[in-house]
């Protein structure tokens, strides 16, 4: 064959091309474990195995003697991380054991085994293991860069975010999804919208240190302040973050925490907001809530506590995350029923957007089991008893006088044979004044504290 200028047929290229890969993929291939020896192989996100080992105190041919001193290492390595063969007792059946590093940190907080495979005496055995995962697998797994339901990273505040335990080498990248859909493979962060670079800082600032004293030794991470400025337009989105290294190859990635950076950036504007139904000198209500992250929040209005809405209203969000509505005239005041529908990425439902119906956290009142709010002005005549406005009350001189005692509304009544059987465990057991637990309240002499309060209408 020649070499310059000739013809070289496709078989013969492709038998050429086909050894040179079993060249190369052969030199990163280890050799099949000797006979009856476990190889057992572990992958970390950071490449860091080999400051991990195997601990097995039952199994190995010579057993683990001492806790993480006496350790299997992972000493070897192959494509998919860190691996150490373990000659085993064949008469056996299984071997205990736990990976840890050389502080006692588990991979799985639980004693682990595998059982021995039938011909592990003559052809050895392989299982494969993955950072932060018990399983223990009897073939290769994919390498995962992470969960993305999971959030690892924290953002506090409106440019610095903290990853704990994550490199300070390679380069750091923020992503986001208006419409969620965020993923990951080998080629990097799938689904989104755009992307931007994060500055690898070190240490946190002296102030988010003592403002989150349990994240003071995590990686600190910035954004520009161009593109610290365009981020609270995006804050109903799904972010994620991913590290890369030196060769841009992703590392690993997570989602974010996010209550330090909703707190700085959109906190203060809602601080004198304010929020849940107030109403103006004619009964008017206006609804407020805060909910930076939705992407859009709806008022539903029922005429009573179980039959469906009557009216949807759309509310209109601020700056400060606050989304508000009035309503036309005061007809609905002390006499309907509310919730919010409440438009939101959820990472509990795998990162995608949820509609959820809620009740007012500023709610001054309920429905049975806290279904709905009730829309109550509790300045107006209709919710005041008599006399109400001209109470007086008495003159405290030590707030250390005060002794309220917590008082369960069923267990109030339930086992006192004095109090009517229709009444106990109910509100009604409250009127029965000579019963048992009547007279031993008015004996007490103390204020108390009714509960569930909703939960027994």
């Amino acid at each position: 064959m020649r070499l310059h200028g000739s013809f070289i047929s496709p078989a013969r290229r492709a038998w050429a091309v086909g050894a040179s890969l079993l060249a190369l993929t052969g030199a990163a291939m280890a050799a099949a474990p000797a006979p009856a020896t476990m190889r057992m192989h572990y992958h970390r996100v950071q490449g860091d195995t080999a400051q991990w080992g195997v601990y097995s105190w039952d199994g190995p041919v010579n057993p683990s003697a001492a806790w993480i001193t006496d350790r299997f290492m992972m000493s070897n390595s192959d494509e998919f991380g860190g691996y150490v063969d373990i000659p085993v007792n064949t008469g056996k059946q299984a071997m205990a054991f736990l990976v840890t590093d050389g502080n006692g940190n588990k991979n799985c907080g639980n004693d682990q085994s595998v059982n021995f495979a039938p011909n592990i005496a003559s052809a050895g055995q392989q299982v494969w293991m993955l950072e932060g995962d018990c399983t223990v697998y009897a073939s290769e797994p994919a390498v995962s860069y992470g969960n993305l339901t999971k959030a690892a990273a924290h953002w506090l505040s409106g440019n610095t975010l903290a990853w704990p335990a994550a490199s300070t080498t390679g380069s750091y990248r923020l992503y986001y999804g208006a419409n969620a859909g965020l993923s990951s493979d080998v080629h990097g962060v799938t689904g989104a919208d755009g992307s931007v670079p994060l500055t690898i800082t070190g240490a946190l600032p002296q102030t988010l240190r003592d403002k989150f004293p349990h994240l003071a030794g995590a990686t600190a991470l910035t954004l520009s302040d161009l593109d610290a400025a365009a981020m609270p337009a995006r804050a109903s989105s799904q972010f994620a973050i991913a590290q890369f290294d030196g060769s841009g190859k992703m590392v690993q990635v997570t989602s974010l925490q996010m209550n330090g950076m909703l707190d700085a950036v959109f906190a203060p504007g809602a601080l004198h907001a304010t929020l849940g139904a107030s109403f103006d000198a004619a009964g008017v209500p206006t609804f407020r809530v805060w909910a930076p992250t939705a992407k859009s929040v709806a008022l539903n209005i029922y005429p009573d506590a179980t039959s469906p809405a009557t009216r949807q209203v759309a509310m209109v969000r601020d700056a400060a995350g606050v989304w508000s509505t009035t309503a036309p005239d005061a007809s609905w005041t002390n006499r309907a029923y509310y919730t919010y529908n409440v438009r939101v990425l959820s990472r509990w439902a795998n990162n995608t957007i949820v509609d959820n119906v809620v009740t007012d956290p500023y709610s001054a009142s309920v429905s049975a089991n806290s279904v709905r709010s009730f829309l109550a002005n509790l300045d107006s005549d209709a919710m005041k008893p008599a006399g109400w406005d001209a109470q007086t009350i008495p003159r405290l001189d030590y707030p250390t006088d005060i002794a309220i005692y917590e008082l369960h509304i069923r267990d109030f009544s339930a086992g006192d044979s004095t109090v009517p059987a229709s009444h106990r465990g109910k509100y009604l057991a409250f009127t029965d004044v000579n019963s048992n637990g009547m007279r031993h309240l008015k004996d007490l002499q103390r204020g108390h504290e009714p509960c569930p309060f909703a939960a027994q209408l």
